[in-house]
């Protein structure tokens, strides 16, 4: 089912440059798609964590403004949990969130 353009997510991490590097090697060892690097990523989703401290750290976006930018975006299904990917390759980039727990 699609999720509403207006639904809240939390960024779990985002990574730029030698990080992103490492994480597309990672994701390679993994399978090279983009469910391998959701599984790679989702190893810094540390749950109810991360959606406590996303009010205050700036991590809560909305679909619809992910949708908004010129990256890719992909829906990936990881442990359970229905996840979002932006990648640029120019920019060397990955950022993957997900709605809140609760």
């Amino acid at each position: 089912m699609p999720e509403p353009a207006d639904h809240v997510l939390v960024r779990i991490i985002d990574l730029e440059g030698d990080d992103y590097e490492q994480a597309v090697d990672a994701a390679n060892d993994l399978g090279g798609s983009t469910a391998a690097v959701v599984e790679y990523l989702a190893h810094w989703d540390f749950g109810d964590e991360n959606d406590n401290a996303a009010p205050y750290n700036g991590c809560l976006t909305s679909l619809r403004a992910l949708q908004a930018c010129p990256h890719q975006l992909h829906q990936v299904t990881y442990d359970n949990l229905d996840y979002w990917l932006q990648i640029d390759h120019g920019l060397r980039f990955y950022a993957l969130y997900r709605a809140p727990l609760a």
